[in-house]
């Protein structure tokens, strides 16, 4: 599911804005971020990712602060991702 998402967050603009307005989605989303196995969070990580090249930039700075992402980001570098 988190491959889909990822898939439509690398959509057109109209399509990424839609989805960052889903807070019920992002809820979720964020939910899984912080409990999930690594493998989901990695693309979890594209989703995100996503968001950046077209999303609204004041809205994904605002899911990254709710959210708390930078954190598990930081949290995710192994020696074999630098």
């Amino acid at each position: 599911m988190c491959w889909i998402l990822s898939n439509i967050a690398a959509g057109v603009s109209s399509q990424v804005e839609a989805f960052m307005s889903r807070v019920d989605l992002i809820d979720k989303i964020a939910y899984l971020f912080h409990h999930d196995i690594v493998e989901v969070k990695r693309e979890i990580c594209w989703i995100y990712g996503n968001f950046g090249h077209l999303g609204d930039r004041q809205k994904l700075l605002e899911i990254v602060l709710r959210y708390d992402l930078i954190r598990i980001y930081a949290n995710m570098l192994q020696d074999e991702d630098s």
